[in-house]
């Protein structure tokens, strides 16, 4: 080695005086002398892994066959058949809840494009796939319907049709007792690539996250978020958010961007485990979370737009007679003999100080607050603006 290192010195030398007359000559010499001594690195055999390494991998072998691939397929314009077109890089993750082929995801993550029939043509607007593809661990694939959802809280449950003997359940626990700064891993697919593991910590907790599911719904705020620095990215959401055991503290859904000239920085959210604990088990028996017994009902976004009200409120298209809503002074849209609007109804504005824009939002602040005694709305009755409480029996 010292020999080496004398030839070398005494080339650097001979470069120092001949500089300028030959240099070319120099370093072709030297890039020679090289080629033939060169050597490569020493291959060290063993993998010294750390008890922490060795902890995420185990965790990641575990829930990876808890882990789907979500892709809601789409009928083709036009089609009378009964086929579906996969939506290509529409996808995202789900997780498999129980042992008997419930898979939950985000709500959003099952909307597809539709072309609905209205008095003015075909509208399009986005509404829940009819079918939906899910690609298991072992990369086989299964046919699976919707069969719960709430835009409330952006989550959808799908029965998936596979062998029962192939799906793993999650292990969940409660998101109550989060600290910040815990460790936060995320495994899903995003951009298509399945099963991806990305690490992180818990940044804040008992967020609201504003869930914009679909410009006819507009924004709901989901209560009691997880905020994460993990690495998420489209087709993540629906995924499980773990802990350092390996145990689902929530389910990762959308990332906020900031962009300016200076940065552009992410933000990311999961929905507690705690909310799906609460939400997740009434999808699956009922379908829906049952609302409130208001005795009212909102028109489409469809007739809203052909009124030129959509974004507008939510129109409230009829009143069941001594109901809450009814006593309230709640007026819902008249109509001729021929079924059409000869005096429009009260538009919501306002619920319990909140912006309402569409029925669909209207519908997710119900939701959140089916619980209330009484509900406080602001309509506008046409030109007029009126305060109304709705009082539950």
């Amino acid at each position: 080695m010292p020999r080496l290192w004398i030839k070398i010195g005494w080339i650097l030398c001979t470069g120092f005086i001949v500089w300028g007359q030959d240099t070319k000559a120099l370093e072709e010499k030297w890039i020679q002398r090289f080629r033939r001594e060169a050597r490569p690195p020493s291959v060290e055999t063993t993998q010294s892994l750390t008890t922490d390494e060795l902890q995420q991998i185990k965790i990641f072998k575990d829930i990876k066959s808890s882990v789907v691939y979500i892709t809601p397929l789409e009928k083709p314009a036009g089609s009378a058949s009964d086929s579906y077109d996969s939506l290509g890089t529409s996808s995202a993750t789900g997780m498999v809840w129980d042992r008997f082929g419930h898979i939950v995801t985000n709500a959003h993550a099952v909307l597809v494009n539709q072309s609905v029939r209205s008095p003015e043509g075909f509208i399009e607007t986005q509404g829940l796939a009819q079918e939906v593809e899910v690609t298991l661990a072992n990369q086989k694939k299964y046919k699976a319907r919707v069969i719960g959802y709430s835009f409330a809280y952006d989550l959808a449950v799908l029965q998936v049709f596979a062998p029962l003997e192939e799906l793993k359940p999650i292990r969940l626990t409660t998101s109550n007792n989060l600290n910040i700064g815990q460790k936060a891993m995320v495994v899903g697919n995003p951009y298509g690539l399945d099963h991806t593991l990305s690490v992180g910590v818990i940044s804040a907790l008992k967020r609201d996250a504003v869930n914009l599911i679909s410009p006819q719904i507009g924004g709901v705020p989901i209560p009691d978020v997880i905020q994460v620095d993990a690495a998420i990215n489209p087709g993540n959401s629906g995924g499980p958010l773990l802990d350092s055991q390996g145990r689902v503290i929530g389910m990762t859904t959308e990332v906020v961007t900031k962009a300016n000239t200076l940065n552009n920085s992410r933000i990311a959210f999961a929905i507690s485990s705690d909310t799906l604990i609460r939400v997740i088990q009434e999808l699956i028996t009922r379908g829906r979370l049952l609302l409130p017994e208001l005795g009212f009902t909102s028109a489409t976004d469809i007739f809203q737009k052909s009124l030129g009200l959509q974004g507008k409120g939510a129109l409230v298209e009829s009143v069941i007679d001594r109901s809450p809503s009814s006593e309230a002074g709640l007026l819902g849209t008249q109509r001729d003999l021929a079924g059409n609007p000869n005096k429009i109804g009260d538009l919501i504005i306002n619920f319990e100080g909140r912006s309402v824009l569409s029925a669909g939002q209207l519908l997710g602040y119900l939701e959140q607050n089916r619980t209330r005694k009484s509900y406080r709305l602001i309509v506008k009755r046409g030109e007029e603006t009126i305060n109304l409480t709705i009082y539950t029996k």
